[in-house]
């Protein structure tokens, strides 16, 4: 999802999604500070989910031996199974991350 970005003649922000116009935040204007915050709360969760993505989907999609690898795509099903139930949406997602990160021993 993109993200508009517009500026006030008081310095303050609007965060709107480039989809449906909507607003990303509570207030009708924020400070750079709260826009920033918000931009890399959502660039974490887009890095998670990818994180999610490589450990189910591996090797698929990814070409191994000169060949493309087919097949089901588990960790976007799994993402996508989240997005059903918005209230529990982002603590599966965190669950499944921090899992992961415990497996491979990252450091992130």
């Amino acid at each position: 999802m993109a993200t508009e970005i517009r500026k006030n003649k008081e310095g303050l922000y609007q965060l709107r999604s480039s989809v449906n116009e909507e607003l990303l935040h509570d207030e009708e204007w924020i400070t750079e500070s709260a826009a920033k915050r918000i931009l890399i709360v959502n660039r974490f969760y887009e890095f998670m989910e990818e994180v999610i993505k490589i450990d189910g989907d591996f090797p698929v999609g990814y070409e191994v031996d000169d060949a493309v690898v087919g097949g089901k795509k588990k960790g976007l099903a799994f993402i996508l199974e989240c997005y059903e139930d918005e209230e529990t949406c982002d603590r599966k997602i965190s669950d499944r991350y921090i899992a992961i990160k415990r497996q491979y021993k990252l450091n992130l």
